[in-house]
């Protein structure tokens, strides 16, 4: 049996997670979150391998998530109980006097906000918990050894060859 990492995650921010339809509900997608997982594990490789060897550190990135060369030696699973999707709401702070100040959530409700007959965008709210399970893809030559380094320490992870 292949290894596997478990994670219990809520959302701190509201998620713009759309599928085809735009202006439909909300979905978890994999490959949203799978970009969002890259950052990370870039910021976190740059603190330890550097940020001179850009070569060492797509290595260490591609042994985990892939590359345009090979599949990910790790997958993903999100496994979500239903959650109601909401739209974003206009908020907007007073200021001095009666004038109304814009706040920045304001700010994107206009890419969100209904036009006319189509409906408001909707998100995935702040507080939804899910599941977020990371495995070693099976076959994958690495595949164990990949997904414990990863999850353990990106000291791990060879900084050369």
């Amino acid at each position: 049996m292949n290894p596997t990492l478990k994670l219990e995650m809520q959302v701190l921010t509201p998620l713009f997670l759309a599928g085809a339809e735009a202006r439909g509900a909300p979905e978890w997608r994999v490959p949203s979150l799978r970009g969002a997982l890259r950052y990370w594990i870039r910021a976190a490789l740059a603190g330890v391998l550097g940020d001179r060897d850009l070569d060492a550190l797509q290595r260490a990135e591609a042994q985990v998530f892939g590359s345009t060369h090979h599949a990910s030696n790790v997958t993903l699973r999100i496994e979500s109980p239903p959650f109601q999707p909401v739209p974003l709401t206009r908020q907007r702070a007073v200021s001095s006097g009666k004038r109304m100040k814009p706040t920045g959530r304001d700010y994107l409700w206009w890419s969100m906000a209904p036009m006319g007959d189509l409906p408001p965008k909707q998100m995935i709210p702040e507080g939804t918990r899910f599941t977020l399970t990371l495995a070693a893809r099976a076959g994958a030559p690495q595949g164990s050894q990949t997904l414990v380094r990863a999850h353990v320490s990106p000291r791990g992870f060879p900084s050369g060859g």
